[in-house]
């Protein structure tokens, strides 16, 4: 069988982790994989569902004989275990992650390189990935083993990567079913704060000035629009910690853009706001492929 990985340590094989977990599995592209968590429930609930073969508490038992280590853990969590596996690591071993935020842990991967002292493309190879797919619901018993088919898979690879390394990593994303697309990790970053983390400050905003009593008026657009608001406040204040500038400028950028829309209400601009309407409908319905009548 000629495996992409052989062994393959997955930290916190919850939804992504576990759902990376059952599709490497479906498609026989490792031999083994050990599931790392803090909890013993967690490792067994994936154990079960077979997203892992084996689990363990101990970092340093669960990555020793790794090639490839996924942290899949909340963001806060990512450097924080992969620089408590760093010491642990087989020589060549690739490690990468699933954050929505990529320069913050290349930066602080880096610095835990420095001072230890060790070169870092001597012991292990870090490349950094999001696969843009998930749920506001968390835990290996949401996990899917085609969570990330017609999704994108984001590679934030630097200069120190090597091109077998990339292409492992590229042809795993693209075998669970992913698009895989490159770019560099700043750039990642202010991209998903406009994509990604100011939906969901904003979902938050909108929840939070709908009174109590008011939530039976609605219809179905604000659920829809508040759906994830129902997410972790732990992890998304993680993630505003990480991107924080980016996510700032977007939130101006948004205040510009209503501030637009109130200007041209108060003046009566009923063609502008017109215009307003249909630019943003034409932008949306021409990404989804929906013809506007």
């Amino acid at each position: 069988m000629n495996y992409i990985f052989n062994t393959c340590a997955i930290i916190g094989p919850g939804l992504i982790g576990g759902s990376i977990g059952l599709g490497l599995k479906k498609l026989n592209l490792v031999e083994r994989i050990i599931g790392i968590g803090r909890r013993q429930e967690s490792i067994n609930a994936a154990v079960n569902i077979g997203a892992i073969d084996s689990g363990t508490m101990d970092i340093r038992n669960g990555v020793q004989d790794a090639d490839i280590v996924i942290a899949a853990t909340p963001v806060s969590l990512i450097t924080q275990n992969l620089k408590s596996a760093i010491p642990y690591l087989k020589k060549g071993a690739l490690i990468t992650d699933v954050g929505s935020t990529k320069s913050f842990i290349l930066q602080e991967l880096k610095d835990a390189t420095l001072n230890s002292g060790a070169k870092t493309n001597d012991c292990f190879e870090f490349i950094g990935a999001h696969p843009i797919a998930g749920s506001e619901n968390k835990g290996a018993e949401y996990a899917e083993s085609d969570l990330f088919v017609n999704s994108i898979c984001v590679l934030t690879p630097t200069e120190s990567n090597s091109k077998s390394g990339i292409d492992k990593l590229t042809k795993m994303w693209k075998l669970l079913g992913a698009k895989v697309i490159s770019m560099r990790p700043e750039e990642h970053d202010a991209i998903l704060a406009r994509t990604s983390h100011l939906p969901q400050v904003l979902a938050y905003a909108i929840a939070n000035i709908i009174e109590n009593e008011q939530w039976k008026f609605s219809a179905g657009g604000l659920k829809d629009l508040t759906r994830i608001a129902a997410s972790d406040p732990n992890l998304w204040i993680d993630i505003c910690g990480q991107n924080r500038s980016n996510i700032i400028n977007s939130i101006d950028l948004f205040i510009k853009e209503l501030s637009r829309i109130s200007s041209n209400l108060s003046s009566c601009n009923d063609d502008q706001l017109k215009e307003i309407f249909a630019n943003a409908r034409k932008h949306r319905n021409a990404y989804y492929n929906i013809k506007n009548d």
